[in-house]
């Protein structure tokens, strides 16, 4: 409570220098002479920021149907964030929960646990990043592109399923990467972060060679050793039932009892990753591609594996290749199809002690230790996109596309031997599992303006998937500006979440049982949204009203249920059902004042009451209160600048009912460009007092119930033109 009190203070007085008479501030006439103030900007300027995903097509902000929060090529660099996930941070009712092995957005209330981001649409340039093995999606270094090549990340919440289908449940995020044109040449960015003893490279080349030619490459590599961790859970074994020395000494969670640890653990939490990034364009044709890797360490153990160990880890690659045509015709109208090709790869390694008991003597052991449990997902496909935007009047525009994709999902699950190569059946199903799926959507969204002041949306949805019956999907927005600085935005739209391979299938012979009778998840959401434009800032107010049913999360099944196997089955199992339903009623205020400005920043605030109507208790993950401040100051124009960032996150719920203290962190960074006309720098300092921020995880890490974040660390970066 103190520190949400410290917050609040500082916070007021950060608003008003936010809000002040940018006169009053900027009174020098030289600071006049060099700067062009917010100010100085046309009322139409402002209103002529553009965003593509709230509705498939360029649209100002403004008349978009939704609240869109933009952040900036200009803010990710103020306030040096390092990957997209820092960036969301910032984002208004939005939160990020870092597991022992990703980032997971949690969105106005509600982070449904282990779901890997699959409940929200992840987009890169347009692009869906969404696989159907699992569901999931990256926002950090499987995205593909160092976050130095990002020209704009576009949020939108709430359901956005008429637009793009299942997935796009509880939102939407683009990122939006530079135009060549503004990564002229090779380009070389390189970063380092003390704690965990990371290394980041980044190398880009981006030209346009004609008027119709134009070229960005870009490379990038990550490195992280990891620093060194400290996992209560097993610090004493004796003082855990579940964790208890068996009365022979031997215990599954560590190779050997003569190295118990005391809870510590180094070199676990390492991560490598690289990626390669194309965006060619030529005349009306444009190809996009990626090439992205993460092998990421698990220093936790999870799945009752063992601790302390570098062999349990988790990897990922996700490719695409994407050849797009646009073309204007009859003046107005235009046309886009594209055509693409998605490759998938999910592996988890999992290192178990079952045959290490000294004290036994086995007969030409298979594994020691052992075994290594591997789960493999994959998800090959093709799909193509058609899509016309149609200026049918002069004040009626008509969107109507279709896409279609073609999916093969395959799932495998065993134990290997130590070079993991090597699968032994007969202790898993013996059948590999797989699916053909095919995914066909159709879509149109209908804007039209009766009058100037007044703009009505309308869109609809049909989506059908060979395992479900077709279902539409409805949008509806009022979008009235009764003057050109104010505007408001009455919304309603439905979303749905198909289950994925992996939740109706995934069974292990053991402890995991699949589910093919799951159906799709269904929300619905309301929102009321007023934003005010203003010559210094926008300011908007948001409120809404969620309501999410048949939610897919994991059940026990025990014997004396039917849905149990029996046969060499544990007593109790666990299944994937459509059991939770999920309310999430709040409000949404923020400020946002451009960083280009001498003093520039934004400040949101978010209060959200949620409830899981079956307990009727509040949701596990979900805060109560969330609050953001950043506020830059520069000291000379292209040159110098700093910036001071407070984040505010409440108490959150764990999985065994335990609560996780709510934590204010500040951060510091200070950006210096054309250094010597070479190169530019950065450093920042991030949780500059040290506090202890402890995220909630999901039952699959037990025993441990919470992640403790890095304490303050230091980051430096440089970025040399070549």
């Amino acid at each position: 409570m103190k520190a949400a009190i410290r917050f609040s203070l500082l916070s007021f007085l950060s608003l008003g220098l936010l809000i002040s008479d940018p006169g009053s501030l900027f009174c020098q006439t030289e600071w006049k002479q060099d700067f062009q103030d917010f100010s100085e900007l046309s009322l139409e300027k402002l209103l002529d920021v553009k965003v593509s995903s709230a509705s498939k097509h360029e649209q100002e902000i403004s008349g978009a149907p939704a609240f869109v929060t933009v952040i900036t090529a200009e803010m990710i660099e103020t306030f040096n964030y390092r990957t997209v996930a820092q960036a969301l941070r910032s984002v208004p009712g939005m939160w990020i929960t870092c597991d022992p092995y990703s980032p997971q957005v949690g969105l106005r209330g509600i982070a449904v646990h282990g779901d890997w981001n699959s409940r929200i649409s992840v987009l890169l340039n347009g692009h869906t990043l969404n696989e159907q093995w699992g569901g999931s999606t990256n926002v950090d270094e499987l995205l593909g592109i160092d976050i130095s090549h990002v020209k704009r990340i576009e949020v939108v919440k709430g359901p956005v399923s008429s637009l793009y289908g299942s997935n796009a449940f509880f939102g939407v995020i683009n990122v939006v990467t530079k135009d060549p044109e503004s990564v002229a040449g090779p380009h070389l960015v390189t970063g380092f972060t003390d704690q965990v003893n990371r290394t980041d490279g980044a190398f880009s080349f981006g030209r346009r060679f004609s008027k119709d030619l134009q070229i960005l490459l870009c490379a990038a590599a990550s490195d992280a050793r990891g620093g060194r961790l400290f996992f209560q859970e097993y610090r004493d074994l004796e003082e855990s039932e579940r964790l208890a020395l068996e009365e022979d000494g031997y215990s599954p969670y560590f190779l050997s009892l003569d190295n118990l640890t005391g809870g510590h653990t180094s070199g676990t939490d390492f991560l490598k990753s690289y990626s390669l990034f194309l965006n060619l364009t030529w005349k009306d044709f444009s190809v996009l591609s990626k090439l992205a890797h993460r092998n990421k360490g698990i220093p936790t153990g999870y799945f009752e594996s063992v601790f302390d160990t570098d062999k349990n880890r988790m990897e990922e690659d996700f490719n695409f290749l994407e050849v797009k045509y646009q073309k204007p015709f009859s003046g107005r109208h235009k046309f886009m199809g594209r055509v693409y090709y998605d490759d998938y790869y999910f592996a988890d390694h999992i290192l178990y002690n079952y045959f290490s008991d000294p004290e036994e003597e086995y007969e030409d052991p298979t594994y020691l230790p052992g075994p290594m449990w591997v789960d493999e997902g994959t998800d090959k496909f093709w799909g193509t996109e058609l899509q016309l935007d149609l200026r049918t009047t002069r004040n009626q525009r008509l969107i109507v596309g279709g896409e279609f994709q073609d999916h093969n999902v395959e799932q495998h699950s065993g134990e290997v031997d130590r070079s993991e190569e090597r699968f032994e059946w007969d202790v898993v199903p013996s059948d590999v599992q797989s699916s053909d799926a095919s995914i066909f959507n159709l879509y149109v969204q209908n804007e039209y303006n009766p009058v100037r002041q007044v703009n009505l949306v309308l869109g609809l949805h049909y989506s059908k998937n060979t395992h479900y019956a077709g279902r539409v999907t409805p949008k509806v927005g009022v979008i009235v500006s009764p003057q050109q600085k104010s505007i408001f935005k009455l919304l309603y739209s439905e979303g749905f979440r198909a289950p994925t391979f992996y939740e109706r299938t995934f069974d292990d012979a053991d402890y995991y049982i699949g589910n093919p009778g799951l159906i799709p998840e269904e929300i619905r959401s309301y929102e009321a949204v007023f934003e005010r434009y203003m010559p210094w800032a926008r300011m908007a107010a948001t409120f809404y009203v969620n309501r999410a049913k048949k939610i897919i999360s994991q059940e026990t099944v025990d014997s004396s249920d039917p849905a149990h196997p029996g046969g060499d089955y544990q007593d109790e199992v666990f299944q994937y059902q459509n059991i939770e339903e999920l309310e999430a009623r709040g409000v949404e205020f923020s400020v946002e004042r451009s960083v280009r400005n001498r003093w520039g920043g934004y400040f949101n605030l978010s209060y959200c009451l949620a409830e899981d109507k079956g307990t009727g208790e509040r949701p596990v993950n979900s805060p109560e209160f969330l609050s953001n401040l950043g506020i830059n100051y520069l000291w000379m124009k292209d040159r110098l600048s700093t910036a001071l960032e407070l984040r505010f996150v409440d108490k959150r719920m764990a999985y065994n009912g335990t609560i996780t203290k709510s934590y204010l962190t500040t951060n510091v960074s200070v950006v210096a460009r054309k250094i010597a006309g070479l190169f530019d720098a950065s450093l920042v300092v991030r949780n500059v007092f040290d506090q202890e921020v402890r995220d909630p995880i999901f039952e699959d890490y037990y025993p441990v119930l919470s992640m403790k974040q890095t304490g303050r660390t230091f980051s430096i970066r440089t970025s040399f033109g070549l």
